[in-house]
């Protein structure tokens, strides 16, 4: 797979293990929980931001953060919303059954807190609550002050709703629901102004209110206090100022298609229905790394090194683009 591209073996995190669907759990009409119990625990806590790649079969391997943080790695908790017409990843989590077999890695964290900033300002756009709940959590654990905001679109939405109302730290919950665009947006403003010069801004969501929140953040914001995480991926990173169309082709004979400015060609490839791999969409997990058969890539990717790069003989489907007017890969 695509580990076999980097110059050192997968870290300790890529390995996949065993683990077994222990609780199935309905949060909302379209939001499930699911506890997946690790066939061999790991001895180190869950950290807040932390998440887990799962391994449903066929090639198909999504990211999902974890609710659980501070409790020992044998228990994975994570919430999944059902996506309308999905057939990936969201449609396999709600189709498991309590015993089914996953597989899954240990804890991978690139969206820790900084335990070093005076305050915390946590903003969750529906199902990117789960990365945000456990954060809370954790800081009231370790006594540091901080504000949760929840943006959701009505209450019958909102996952850990209940939970949240319950939970020692429910005076520090604003729940933002039902708000149009000009209302998120001007309540996103309100948020970011709360924030002092040592206070940190965590937002994980939809990418209209990451990108909301980022730009009013850094108006005023030194950059090392703007954190956020991506839980859908989109073409942003995949997109420049000048880019050109090119074609893609499977080496196995399917194709070409174009691939205009703005998509990726991930995002091509899927819309065509060919069962390319994926999972962050952000060019960071290496999962959509593909052999180059034909073409140069233009790599925008943040996995594979400089070494393998130079190569040119593979590519990030989910954010490379193409030197070349046709590339040919083989999935």
């Amino acid at each position: 797979m695509a580990f076999a591209l980097q110059d050192s073996p997968p870290a300790a995190q890529d390995r996949l293990r065993t683990a077994v669907v222990e609780r199935i759990r309905r949060l909302t009409e379209d939001t499930t929980e699911l506890t997946l119990a690790a066939a061999d625990p790991q001895a180190a806590p869950i950290e807040a931001g932390a998440h887990v790649r799962v391994d449903f079969g066929a090639g198909l391997v999504r990211c999902y953060s974890l609710c659980n943080a501070g409790e020992r790695a044998e228990r994975y908790v994570i919430a999944v919303k059902r996506e309308p017409g999905s057939r990936g990843g969201s449609a396999a989590a709600h189709a498991l059954a309590v015993g089914a077999r996953v597989r899954v890695s240990a804890p991978i964290n690139r969206f820790e807190p900084d335990w070093g900033e005076s305050r915390h300002l946590l903003i969750a756009g529906g199902i990117g609550i789960t990365p945000l709940y456990a954060m809370a959590q954790a800081a009231l654990h370790r006594g540091h002050d901080f504000v949760l905001h929840y943006f959701v679109r009505d209450t019958g939405h909102a996952a850990f709703l209940a939970e949240l109302n319950k939970a020692p730290f429910a005076g520090h919950l604003r729940l933002h629901a039902g708000l149009d665009a000009d209302a998120v947006r001007a309540r996103a403003a309100d948020i970011v102004a709360e924030a002092g010069d040592n206070e940190g801004i965590y937002v994980c969501g939809p990418a209209p209110l990451i990108e909301l929140v980022r730009t009013q953040a850094a108006a005023r914001l030194p950059v090392q206090r703007i954190h956020w995480e991506s839980f859908g991926g989109d073409d942003s990173a995949a997109t420049a100022e000048g880019d050109a169309p090119f074609e893609i082709a499977i080496a196995s004979g399917e194709g070409p298609f174009v691939v205009p400015p703005g998509q990726s060609a991930l995002s091509v490839l899927l819309a065509a229905g060919v069962d390319a791999p994926f999972s962050c969409r952000e060019g960071e997990c290496g999962m959509c790394v593909v052999d180059v058969i034909e073409g140069i890539p233009d790599h925008r990717d943040r996995f594979l090194s400089d070494a393998v790069r130079a190569k040119n003989g593979c590519m990030a489907l989910c954010v490379s683009r193409a030197r070349s007017p046709r590339i040919v890969v083989d999935l």
